[in-house]
């Protein structure tokens, strides 16, 4: 069992006793001076574990959740969650001493924290399409997503004439070939506005690096390191147990999907605390360093389960297709190695693959589904190991619970989304208590008509993530044994209401990527309350879905036969308004989204892979070829 004094780069977070003497008192002990964070990682875990607005310390002590609301704020991911939607904001600060809280304390949600605004610059024009990368024959997968590192937030999006230029990692999804075929690869010098290079015709992007890790699958989405030095990922061979690879990498090295190098110091550890690990300190400075942790006990593949990656404990936790959630400590800063002692790994639902895992911190609670028919929403005691499980919710004849649940701290909240509901045979949302997914039955909506296609994960609008009593609008690509439409599903407070059904997206009978959110105002200030405005200056709260065909008759301008990507405005009524779209065959993966740094040009894109294969341009000599590209589009017409 972990200890419960979590360190994140340099800061001691201790336990926050609240004393009711004559108002507040915040105890807290053991708090080091913080170390300055550089920049901002996105990955799949920042699309399930959402913040909406806490509100400010002086609401929490009137509604007596106070010690709740300070664990909320001075977590890693809700600063993080904040820089993202408001660079400006200076959310990566340390946790405020008492005085500084104190003095906080009837300051609204933006002013805890310096604001240093930014220039405001004029709206860049609209980009088309930008870049596409070959991964070599293999693709992102079906709800799962590249890695973004933004090194700083709040001045220049940083190019390849940086010494720490900003980045998008892919998993290739392609078994590793020694010196042929990388199973992960990343870009640099990204945006449009990047300097040329020297003896390069086309720069933008550039092959930052590229790795062969091993002749496995990286088939799940990488997850980063707060200070983007690292990745981790699950690779899977075509028998046996699973891999989590750590790896540090060094600029350069590998020049294409298909000229990847091996690190150059690998290491294999095994279970925590044994005595032949190797810790990171041990890596040379300037080398790339790889350090390898097979699953122990459980000796099971993983295809489904990216892994989770908590900054403050520095703890990994992924599932397996076997139904076991595992447990690695040490991952980044430490010495890597997997719990084997009870109750770790710990039997969710035996025999059948596991989602991605979602960790609250904040209660110590895990959340994750299973893809079983008849499947159940489990919570797992990240303490004591402890399991709950919900009553059953996916219907026999379905494919249970296909994306990592979608979790608000804030509000208290888990989603889970199926493509057949036990009620009949409709797809359908479902919310839960955090803390009662056993005690009560979860609110649904209907999502449409069932054909037992998977359902992915919705996202909330800024409306939501600004409202204080957690009032906006669930979206969601739902009704997929039709015609796949866009849904819009209020949420007041803790209750849903009847989805609305919006926009079709498809004539086809197909599957749609997760839905992703991102509101900007082109100026890099962070959007206000509600989502589309006029005010100056103006914001658009976008949504993007991907369907993975369109049939002979194109939908919204998407071109007819293939999959495609589609970008809608949406308004708090609510609405989507069609913005943009663009052909991808097979459709898009999961999405991830620039922040709102605007000083360069080409930022505020969508970074995806294609499910299907076609040719991708690349740049100068490499990237060119045949496959699931690595994509880089504008978010207003894709």
């Amino acid at each position: 069992m972990k200890p419960q004094n979590r360190t994140i780069s340099g800061l001691a977070i201790f336990a926050v006793a609240v004393l009711p003497v004559i108002g507040l008192a915040v105890m807290m002990s053991g708090q080091e001076a913080p170390a300055q964070r550089r920049g901002l990682p996105d990955d799949w875990t920042h699309h399930h574990l959402v913040f909406s607005n806490p509100g400010t310390a002086a609401e929490a002590l009137a509604h007596g959740r106070l010690a709740q609301w300070y664990k909320i704020v001075n977590s890693p991911r809700y600063m993080m969650h904040q820089a993202k939607r408001n660079p400006a904001q200076q959310a990566l600060a340390a946790a405020p001493d008492f005085a500084t809280l104190a003095g906080r304390l009837s300051a609204p949600i933006g002013d805890r924290w310096p604001i240093q605004r930014p220039p405001v610059r004029t709206p860049r024009e609209t980009l088309k399409r930008d870049w596409s990368m070959d991964l070599g024959a293999g693709t992102v997968g079906a709800g799962q997503y590249p890695a973004k590192y933004s090194f700083n937030t709040t001045a220049e999006a940083l190019c390849s004439n940086s010494s720490t230029p900003d980045y998008v990692v892919y998993n290739t999804g392609k078994a590793g070939v020694s010196g042929s075929q990388a199973n992960i690869i990343a870009y640099e010098n990204i945006y449009s506005g990047c300097p040329s290079v020297s003896g390069a015709s086309t720069t933008v992007p550039l092959v930052y690096w590229s790795y062969y890790t091993g002749t496995g699958t990286a088939a799940t989405s990488p997850v980063l390191s707060g200070d983007g030095t690292k990745v981790a990922f699950i690779e899977t061979p075509t028998s046996g147990a699973a891999t989590l690879r750590i790896l540090k990498w060094v600029g350069g090295q590998g020049t294409d999907y298909n000229q990847p190098i091996a690190s150059q110091n690998s290491y294999t550890n095994t279970t925590a605390g044994a005595s032949s690990n190797t810790a990171w300190s041990t890596c040379p400075s300037g080398q790339s360093c790889m350090i390898s942790v097979t699953f122990q006990t459980e000796l099971n593949p993983d295809t489904t389960s990216p892994p989770w990656y908590d900054y403050a404990s520095d703890t990994v936790y992924v599932g397996d297709s076997n139904g076991y959630l595992h447990e690695i400590t040490g991952v980044f800063n430490g010495t890597p190695g997997e719990v084997t002692t009870s109750p770790w790994p710990v039997a969710v639902q035996t025999a059948y693959a596991l989602t991605g895992p979602v960790f609250d911190d904040s209660k110590s609670l895990i959340f994750v589904g299973s893809s079983i028919a008849d499947g159940y929403l489990q919570s797992v005691n990240s303490n004591t190991g402890a399991v709950l499980s919900s009553i059953a919710i996916a219907e026999a004849g379905g494919l249970g619970i296909n994306d990592a649940p979608l979790v608000d701290p804030v509000a208290s909240t888990v989603y889970a989304f199926v493509d057949k509901y036990t009620d009949g045979t409709n797809a359908a949302v479902l919310q839960f208590a955090e803390t009662s997914i056993t005690t009560l039955t979860p609110i649904h909506e209907h999502l449409g008509s069932s054909n037992s296609i998977p359902i992915y994960s919705g996202n909330f609008d800024n409306e939501y993530y600004t409202s204080t009593t957690g009032t906006g609008n669930l979206w969601v690509c739902g009704n997929p044994g039709g015609s796949p439409t866009l849904y819009a599903v209020p949420v007041t407070s803790t209750n849903m209401s009847a989805a609305k059904a919006g926009p079709v997206v498809s004539n086809s009978t197909t599957t749609c990527s997760p839905v992703t959110e991102f509101c900007t105002t082109t100026t890099g200030i962070a959007c206000s309350a509600g989502t589309d405005t006029s005010t100056t200056p103006p914001q658009h709260d976008y949504i993007f879905v991907s369907p993975q065909t369109q049939s002979g008759t194109a939908i919204q301008s998407c071109t007819a036969d293939k999959g495609c990507v589609l970008s809608y405005t949406i308004a708090t009524t609510p609405a989507a308004t069609y913005s943009g779209s663009g052909a991808f065959p097979g459709g898009a993966s999961g999405m991830v989204v620039d922040t709102q740094n605007t000083t360069v040009s080409g930022t505020l894109q969508l970074y995806f892979g294609i499910l299907g294969s076609t040719s991708c341009s690349g740049t100068s000599s490499a990237g060119s070829g045949t496959g699931g590209c690595a994509i880089q589009a504008s978010q207003t017409l894709p």
